[in-house]
């Protein structure tokens, strides 16, 4: 059976222990899905690469560089990035990605034959 997780693991920051990117993997019947919890980012914030059968999802909000005077700031302002070891057998094109509502699911096809390794960023639709 075809199973593209091996194990999932973070980038080890402070800013990924304070602001973690959840996710969610879930088996859709015939493909994957990794679901992640990105609200207040744009499309153009997000990132997602495939590369040595590792997908990584990176999410970075610019600092704000505004004149405001602030009493207190929770907004986060930075970096994200979670990394999930894939089966090698799983190639860009079985990869695609949406972003709505501040949930981005990256969807894994399911197959069961073998393919080269292709490093690559995933467009986000």
């Amino acid at each position: 059976m075809f199973r593209p997780f091996y194990w999932t693991y973070d980038c080890d920051t402070a800013a990924s222990q304070a602001a973690a990117m959840r996710a969610d993997i879930t088996d859709a019947g015939d493909h994957y899905e990794v679901i992640t919890e990105l609200p207040g980012f744009a499309k153009d914030e997000i990132a997602i690469t495939l590369k040595d059968a590792v997908l990584t999802i990176r999410a970075e909000k610019k600092d704000q560089k505004d004149t405001a005077k602030y009493l207190r700031g929770e907004r986060y302002h930075g970096a994200l990035e979670r990394r999930f070891q894939l089966d090698k057998r799983v190639t860009p094109e079985d990869l695609s990605a949406k972003y709505e509502d501040g949930l981005l699911t990256v969807s894994i096809a399911k197959k069961d034959d073998e393919h080269t390794k292709t490093d690559t960023t995933i467009q986000i639709l």
